[in-house]
């Protein structure tokens, strides 16, 4: 993005802070969902965001605000660990283990990437808006995760999520009577700056889009739980109805490298990358190479024996 590009993005996300935020709050950058892909060694996020939502009911129609904070660090390569804090009332940790032979560093550019984890480390079974008026726990959330990005084997910049867990991940909507507890999620690569995210988080579907404000600095605009914006008014039972949201992330770390020699590192490890990918295709030509010259042979020994006779 250009210097004024930049300028006019931080100024839309200046004066849209009281009236949008976004979630933001998981391991990753989706909206809501966890994603498989790991956080370099020492490598960190910290973020804030604050939503707005309305509240209906047969009584009153009220919108209202929350704040979050994240902070998510890297460890070894396999391992994040994290806090979030969802307003001023209560703080959760998660924990996410990437499983080392699938993770971007196997080898294997075929294979998904896979993690575990667990969300919502707290006492506190209800810690949003949401859950403390359906009562959906939500805190000790284990779920799994795989994660694909189709960019380097087919070109294509997309990015594939798709997992199964518990309490959050579990919610009322039809989707979820359908799959309990599945979630999953798309994000777009629009440029090397733009993404566009679309998911269903096992309760609600979810489209954002974030934006890199410079190298460390991203924004996030986000627009959840979509499937209310087709219920009918209030009924007797009041419920949080669509909410929005902006957020801003700062990406820190990976330490013990200048940003010059961190840039010059990640340019090898993609050269890296991209050299196992041809490798793996030569592997791959070399044997349907072997095995047509191998049918080949047969067909020719067939017809040698066909002449004989």
């Amino acid at each position: 993005m250009c210097f004024w590009s930049r300028f006019l993005m931080g100024i839309i996300l200046f004066m849209s802070a009281n009236v949008f935020a976004a979630p933001f709050q998981k391991t990753g950058w989706m909206v809501d969902i966890p994603e498989a892909f790991p956080l370099k060694h020492t490598e960190g996020q910290f973020g804030e965001s604050m939503s707005t939502y309305l509240f209906l009911s047969e009584d009153t129609n009220e919108r209202d605000y929350d704040f979050d904070g994240r902070l998510n660090v890297g460890i070894l390569n396999w391992l994040t660990l994290g806090m979030t804090a969802y307003n001023e009332n209560y703080v959760a940790g998660h924990i996410q283990l990437t499983i080392p032979f699938f993770n971007e560093l196997s080898g294997y550019p075929l294979l998904p990437v896979i993690a575990l984890g667990m969300e919502n480390l707290s006492a506190d079974k209800y810690l949003t808006p949401e859950a403390q008026l359906s009562q959906e726990k939500e805190n000790y959330s284990l779920y799994g995760v795989m994660s694909k990005s189709l960019k380097p084997v087919w070109d294509i910049p997309l990015d594939i999520h798709l997992g199964y867990g518990n309490n959050r991940f579990e919610g009322k909507n039809e989707i979820s009577d359908r799959f309990q507890g599945l979630f999953m999620g798309i994000r777009l690569h629009a440029s090397d700056s733009f993404r566009l995210l679309l998911e269903q988080d096992g309760r609600d579907v979810n489209f954002g889009m974030t934006f890199d404000l410079t190298r460390r600095v991203s924004g996030g605009v986000a627009w959840t739980r979509i499937e209310d914006m087709f219920k009918a008014k209030a009924g007797e039972d009041p419920f949080i109805y669509f909410q929005s949201g902006l957020s801003i992330t700062y990406r820190f770390g990976p330490f013990g490298m200048s940003e010059e020699e961190q840039a010059l590192y990640d340019r090898i490890k993609q050269e890296q990358k991209r050299t196992d990918e041809l490798q793996q295709r030569l592997l791959d030509l070399q044997e349907r190479r072997r095995k047509a010259e191998a049918e080949l042979k047969r067909l020719e020994e067939e017809a040698q024996q066909q002449k004989n006779e």
